[in-house]
């Protein structure tokens, strides 16, 4: 017997070394089969930009983004939102503007109507002498408020036919501030849609998200547009939270979201008005500790590491950019099906639709790495892969998803690509 326990020792310390050895093998592979293994999918999402920006000749032929010194670039803007969006969704969300538009009017309302180019340019100088900059609050601006006409414009530029071709996918839409109509933030648009920071407006084409951005605002808030985005998307899939109840019996979504005020010392990273310590609205900046477990996000969904004290130092110091940045970068964004809970691990599915218009292929849906199938991949699938190479135990009965080479078999080079994996995670 004791023989035998040597012989075994000196197995596992053979295969061991040779992991070891193999494991710098494993970490040359194509950068194709280490995504295949670890990282979330890439996609590219084509957008249409209708930037309304008209010429003022009246201001020296200046566009509309550039009659205030402080209103910023539509260009700089889209390529900053799109880069900010790549980055936080680990490179799943990448956006093309296959398609910009400058339209030389001011945006017209569902009635038909506008404000003329002179008419909004004596009324915005008025306005901004007047209240001293706040020209937002003068009571001299004519038939406020008014609906934006989506349908014109999307009928105008033959949205709805090229989204169902496919070569659109989002439609961005600019304008300055005070133009007599209202933009939601966010629409959704299509067959089958749901409020989406706004009423739904029902067509004949697959689901799609149109964005209002105004030029006055910063990135920051086209993120905060976003945020909004995933919040009604996330309540349409999993439910609007209801932090009454007892923890144990949140969704996964209730725990994301959770902030001190509502669920205190098991706040999550809390949504998008309310970081984990927030008290009030847009309280980003608060300084107070509370424990939080919302960088344990990072590791969906294993999470199981104590809630740690946090405050404002860790999203930004108050900073919108960088507090929104912070909150979907703990979207959890990992392949495959949560076992325990049936939705996707990777949320992104859900906030960019391809839930519904591209779902992933069934084989996507194996969290790879999870050998003994508890919908989790930590070091006790790399052993209980180990124990089997060394004959300690029967074949995996989830050995697909030990399968990290991809080629039908079980070998010490899929057990150095899930330690590789491992170490990445």
């Amino acid at each position: 017997m004791r023989v035998l326990k040597k012989i075994s020792s000196l197995i596992l310390a053979t295969v061991m070394s040779i992991t070891l050895i193999l494991l710098t093998t494993a970490s040359a592979l194509s950068a194709e089969s280490m995504s295949d293994a670890g990282s979330v999918q890439s996609n590219n999402y084509n957008v249409l930009v209708l930037n309304f920006d008209p010429v003022f000749s009246m201001a020296g032929n200046k566009n509309q983004h550039e009659l205030m010194s402080w209103w910023n670039d539509p260009h700089w803007l889209a390529d900053e939102f799109r880069s900010d969006m790549s980055e936080i969704s680990y490179g799943y969300a990448n956006y093309t503007m296959v398609d910009w538009i400058d339209i030389e009017e001011m945006p017209r309302s569902t009635d038909g109507k506008s404000y003329t180019l002179e008419y909004y340019y004596e009324t915005l100088m008025t306005a901004n002498k007047e209240t001293g900059g706040a020209y937002w609050s003068y009571s001299g601006w004519d038939e406020y408020g008014l609906t934006f006409d989506y349908e014109h414009y999307l009928n105008e530029y033959n949205v709805f036919d090229r989204v169902n071709k496919g070569e659109i996918d989002e439609v961005w839409i600019f304008t300055g501030p005070m133009v007599g109509v209202t933009l939601y933030e966010t629409r959704m648009v299509g067959k089958d849609t749901y409020w989406c920071n706004s009423p739904e407006l029902e067509s004949d084409c697959k689901p799609f998200v149109v964005y209002g951005f105004n030029y006055e605002r910063g990135v920051g808030e086209m993120l905060e547009d976003a945020g909004h985005r995933a919040e009604s998307i996330m309540k349409h899939v999993m439910g609007s939270p209801d932090y009454t109840k007892d923890y144990t019996d949140y969704t996964d979504w209730e725990k994301f979201t959770a902030y001190d005020s509502v669920a205190p010392g098991k706040s999550g990273v809390g949504n998008v008005h309310f970081a984990p310590n927030s008290t009030k609205d847009y309280e980003w900046g608060n300084t107070k500790y509370v424990y939080s477990n919302c960088e344990d996000w990072l590791n969906y969904p294993d999470i199981n590491t104590a809630p740690e004290q946090v405050n404002c130092e860790t999203w930004g110091n108050g900073d919108i950019r960088e507090h929104h940045k912070w909150w979907f970068s703990r979207f959890p964004h990992i392949e495959g099906v949560n076992s325990k809970t049936g939705f996707y691990n990777n949320w992104w599915i859900y906030f960019t639709l391809d839930y519904i218009n591209n779902p992933p292929a069934s084989s996507d849906t194996i969290v790879y790495g999870d050998v003994n199938n508890d919908g989790v991949f930590n070091v006790s699938d790399v052993l209980e892969l180990l124990r089997w190479l060394l004959n300690y135990s029967t074949k995996p009965e989830n050995w697909k998803a030990a399968d990290l080479c991809k080629d039908e078999k079980l070998d010490v080079l899929d057990l150095c690509m899930m330690k590789y994996k491992l170490i990445n995670k």
